[in-house]
């Protein structure tokens, strides 16, 4: 697109760049088109997980889609992940739908040993043909063992990556119950998340 303007001082047309997004607008009506067509409205939407996972004897563990050296297994119908099993119930639960064991029973043999993070890019999908988007994803570890400090930023950009979002958007974090508990005997791991949505407005 070009714009035509004269010059005051040398009495001569010329024209300049323009862009297809300056639109003019002059009436009320032009105005109320243009703010559908741009403004994005939307209510934020906050959604909670809890999931708990028994500890067996095994040679590795799977947290957070990472499977890392560890002397205990994590016992479940799937890769028995619990860290993404309590993001999923979080975004599932920040749009009202439904939980994990109804997008997934393990009353299905296609579920059996399936990865969780197949799991959790199948419920991003969902969210998206929901007309909405991941903000923030804030998770809590609950155990003794293992411990997973230098494994944190690793579980992080691998969540960003299924989720497609930044990995500045995703926080993992672990405690223990200093010994007290099932959590404290390491009969099992059991994890928090606090999942926040965007529900975008569709405009008619």
């Amino acid at each position: 697109m070009m714009h035509k303007f004269f010059s005051l001082t040398s009495n001569k047309v010329f024209t300049i760049k323009g862009s297809i997004d300056n639109i003019k607008v002059t009436t009320k009506q032009q105005w109320e088109m243009l703010r559908k067509m741009t403004t994005k409205e939307y209510e934020i939407k906050i959604g909670q997980g809890f999931d708990t996972h028994k500890l067996v004897k095994g040679r590795n563990i799977v947290l957070f889609g990472l499977k890392i050296p560890s002397t205990y297994s994590l016992l479940g119908h799937s890769d028995a992940d619990v860290g993404i099993h309590s993001i999923i119930d979080a975004l599932l639960g920040s749009l009202a739908l439904g939980d994990i064991g109804i997008h997934f029973p393990n009353t299905k043999k296609k579920y059996k040993g399936i990865s969780s993070l197949l799991m959790l890019q199948k419920v991003n999908e969902l969210i998206s043909s929901n007309y909405a988007e991941i903000s923030h994803i804030d998770c809590t570890l609950i155990g003794e063992k293992p411990k997973i400090s230098k494994y944190s930023n690793k579980m992080r950009n691998l969540l960003a990556k299924t989720l497609k979002i930044p990995v500045k958007n995703i926080s993992i974090k672990a405690t223990t119950t200093e010994g007290l508990g099932f959590t404290g005997r390491l009969e099992g791991i059991s994890c928090s998340c606090t999942a926040t949505v965007k529900k975008y407005i569709k405009n008619e």
